[in-house]
């Protein structure tokens, strides 16, 4: 994170939150299981606050025919 281009990564907090389908906590993706998740990071740096929010889609394994 950079504040007037300076790195101010080290001083401000940064939360990651996890979360599936059904909105269970979890600490990671289970990427054998197909399902939607959600990873919400929250940064907090001197009175401002920054969400963001990534989706990932894990699908189920096409099986190939050879």
């Amino acid at each position: 994170m950079l504040d007037n281009f300076v790195d101010v990564t080290n001083d401000a907090t940064i939360t990651k939150t996890i979360t599936n389908s059904k909105n269970e906590m979890l600490s990671e993706i289970d990427v054998s299981t197909p399902d939607t998740y959600k990873i919400k990071y929250k940064i907090i740096y001197k009175n401002s606050t920054y969400e963001q929010t990534r989706v990932v889609n894990v699908k189920e394994k096409e099986i190939e025919n050879n």
